[in-house]
């Protein structure tokens, strides 16, 4: 399946994408990784963040996999 971003993408398209990401039949720590990525939309970016008030791509990482829980080294 090709993902196509923005408005490039049809409703339809992205009603389907939606429902395989909540697909119930997911692990449970796919689950609670998808939960809790999703509660960080909308937190700024940050040099070298990792809370709410700012992230990084690794803060981000880092802080959505120890929800589950997986310690990942910073610099992942």
């Amino acid at each position: 399946m090709i993902v196509k971003g923005g408005s490039g993408t049809s409703a339809s398209e992205r009603e389907t994408l939606r429902d395989a990401y909540h697909n119930t039949a997911l692990p449970a720590s796919r689950q609670l990784i998808l939960k809790e990525a999703e509660a960080w939309i909308g937190t700024p970016y940050r040099y070298a963040g990792a809370t709410r008030d700012g992230v990084d791509c690794s803060g981000f990482v880092c802080t959505i996999f120890s929800t589950i829980p997986h310690k990942l080294p910073r610099n992942s």
